[in-house]
C-alpha cells in the first residue's frame, strides 16, 4: 500500500507539472501506473528471492565443506592407526625389522600430521573467504525512493519533449522504465552467477586440497614402507 501511494504521488506530481489538461493527467496515470508498479514489485521480489537462494546455497556449501573436512581428518586418523598396527606387528617379526623401524617409525606420524594441518588450513581459509562474500550487495538490494526519483526524472524529460503528442510521449517514457528494469534484472542474474561461481570455485579448491592431501598421505606410507623393506633386505 505504501509503495502504491509513493508511486501515485510521484507520478501525479510529474504529470501535473507538464500535463496539458486533466485528461492528459488521467490518461498518463491510468496507462502507466499498473504496468510499471507491478513490474517493479516483481523485480524486487526476484532480487530478494535470488539473494535468499544464494544465502541458503552458501550455508549448505559451508556445511558440506565441514563434513568433507571431518571425513578427511577421520581418514588420516585411520591411516595413522593402521600404520601403527603394521609397525607393531612388524617389530615382533625380527631384530632387523626392529632396527630399521627405530629411526623411521615417527616419520609417517609427522608426515600425516603435516598433511592434515595443510588440508585443514586450506579448508578453513576457503570457508573464511566464503563467509566474507557480500551477498547483501547493491545488485540484490533496491530502494523505492531511488527508483521513484528515476521515474520522475524520466517522466519530466519525456513530457518536456513530447510537444502535443502525449500518447507517443507516454509510450517512450514507459519503454524507458521497463527497459531499465530489464537491464536491472539481467544485472541481478549476472551477479548471482558470479557469486555462485565463486562458491563453486572455493569448493573445487577444497576438493583439490583434500585429494592432494590423501594422495600425499598414501604415497608417504608406501614410500616409507619401501624404505623399511629395503633396510631390512640390506641387513640380511
Amino acid at each position: 500500500m505504501r509503495n502504491s501511494l509513493l508511486f501515485t504521488l510521484v507520478l501525479l506530481a510529474g504529470c501535473q507539472k507538464h500535463a496539458r489538461n486533466q485528461r492528459d493527467l488521467s490518461d498518463v496515470w491510468n496507462k502507466i501506473k499498473s504496468k510499471i508498479a507491478n513490474t517493479w514489485e516483481a523485480f524486487k521480489k526476484l532480487a530478494d528471492k535470488t539473494k535468499q537462494r544464494l544465502q541458503n546455497y552458501l550455508q549448505r556449501m559451508i556445511k558440506k565443506i565441514k563434513i568433507i573436512g571431518t571425513n578427511f581428518e577421520n581418514k588420516i586418523d585411520y591411516l595413522k592407526k593402521d600404520f601403527r598396527k603394521i609397525i607393531e606387528n612388524a617389530i615382533s617379526t625380527g631384530k632387523n625389522v626392529k632396527i630399521c623401524l627405530e629411526d623411521d617409525k615417527e616419520v609417517i606420524e609427522k608426515l600425516l600430521t603435516k598433511i592434515l594441518l595443510n588440508v585443514t588450513t586450506c579448508i578453513s581459509s576457503n570457508i573464511n573467504s566464503l563467509t566474507k562474500i557480500n551477498i547483501s550487495h547493491d545488485s540484490f538490494d533496491f530502494d523505492d525512493s531511488s527508483f521513484l526519483r528515476s521515474i520522475e526524472d524520466k517522466m519530466t524529460a519525456s513530457l518536456k519533449t513530447c510537444e502535443n503528442n502525449d500518447s507517443q510521449c507516454l509510450g517512450t517514457f514507459q519503454e524507458q522504465i521497463l527497459n531499465d528494469l530489464d537491464i536491472a534484472t539481467w544485472n541481478v542474474s549476472q551477479k548471482a552467477l558470479t557469486v555462485r561461481n565463486t562458491f563453486d570455485d572455493a569448493l573445487e579448491t577444497i576438493m583439490n586440497c583434500v585429494t592432494e592431501g590423501l594422495t600425499k598421505a598414501t604415497t608417504s606410507i608406501v614410500n616409507e614402507s619401501l624404505q623399511i623393506i629395503l633396510c631390512v633386505k640390506n641387513k640380511q
